[in-house]
Formats: C-alpha cells, sequence, structure tokens
C-alpha cells in the first residue's frame, strides 16, 4: 500500500515493520516429560504463518502456536498486514542433560582415593556427602549419589557404588 503512494505521489516512507520473536510458556530446556508452547509475539495481524523447525518447514493445524516436547531449533515465518514476508530469530529449545556420574575407578586400594564427577555447568550440584561442587574425592566403601539442577528447570540425578579393598598381603 505504502508502494502505491510512493509510486502516486513520489513521496518516499521510510517505514520499519516490527519483528516478529517467539515467546515460550515456559523454560526452554526440557525436563523429562515436559512440553513448551511457542508462539509468536506479535499483537498485530499475521497470516499465513508456518514453521521451521531444525531446517525443514512444517505446517501445523493451528499454526499460531507449536508445542514441543524435544530438543528442537524453531523459527516462525508470517506475512504481515502488509504483504511483506518476515521471520523469526531461532529459538532453541533443549533437553535436560541425562548424566552418569563419572569416576577415576569403581575400585581402589584401601587408603587411595577415588574422584567423582558430575556434569559441568550446571546451576546447582547436591552430593549425598552435603558437597556443592561438581566433583569430590571420596575415600570409603558406599554409596553415592548427585542431584544436579539445570538453569532452574529441572533436577537430574544418579547414584555410583564405589568399594575400597585391603591391599594384598606379601
Amino acid at each position: 500500500h505504502l508502494n502505491y503512494l510512493n509510486e502516486l505521489w513520489g513521496l518516499q516512507f521510510d517505514y520499519y515493520l516490527p519483528t516478529i520473536s517467539l515467546q515460550p510458556s515456559g523454560p526452554l530446556i526440557l525436563c523429562p516429560g515436559n512440553d513448551v508452547l511457542l508462539y509468536p509475539s506479535a499483537n498485530y495481524n499475521i497470516s499465513f504463518p508456518y514453521w521451521i523447525l531444525n531446517d525443514s518447514i512444517i505446517l501445523t493445524p493451528d499454526s499460531s502456536f507449536l508445542l514441543v516436547d524435544s530438543a528442537v531449533s524453531c523459527q516462525i515465518v508470517y506475512t504481515n498486514m502488509y504483504g511483506c514476508i518476515d521471520t523469526s530469530a531461532k529459538v532453541e529449545v533443549t533437553e535436560a542433560p541425562d548424566f552418569n556420574i563419572q569416576a577415576t575407578s569403581a575400585a581402589a586400594c584401601s587408603g587411595d582415593s577415588i574422584q567423582l564427577s558430575g556434569p559441568l555447568f550446571m546451576q546447582t550440584y547436591n552430593w549425598s556427602t552435603g558437597d556443592s561442587t561438581s566433583s569430590i574425592f571420596v575415600t570409603a566403601d558406599g554409596f553415592y549419589s548427585l542431584n544436579v539442577t539445570v538453569q532452574s528447570a529441572c533436577n537430574a540425578y544418579d547414584t555410583i557404588q564405589i568399594q575400597f579393598h585391603s591391599p594384598p598381603q606379601q
């Protein structure tokens, strides 16, 4: 419409259309069994929207929102009220990490120590020993567990059994 006025009267219009963005209904880190609803932020008329998921075009029955239950890279493409096509920035939905406690060894001789490590870059670490670091050293038999928090979204948990043996008699 503005292009028509430009041609008719020779006027120059500089106009900037708001760019659409995707808004999540919750955290973009999915906990097991959870999902997140993505919807466009636009409060103006958009038509013919479709989604790009992991670089593939997806049409949904109601394209105005998308329910995501696994890790994916998302964008929405739409035609605005001026007939212009716009694409949102990518939104990355990730899954909370599943992890296993890593040990330098599952068994060692009495008097030695074994280092136990959880995943890096978690928000919180809560070991069964009371420690709150990403790794600990243990010197006694037992079951050791770790509960981590992933960016306030959810918790992940693992347990490992460690054994110490008497050194062989000579």
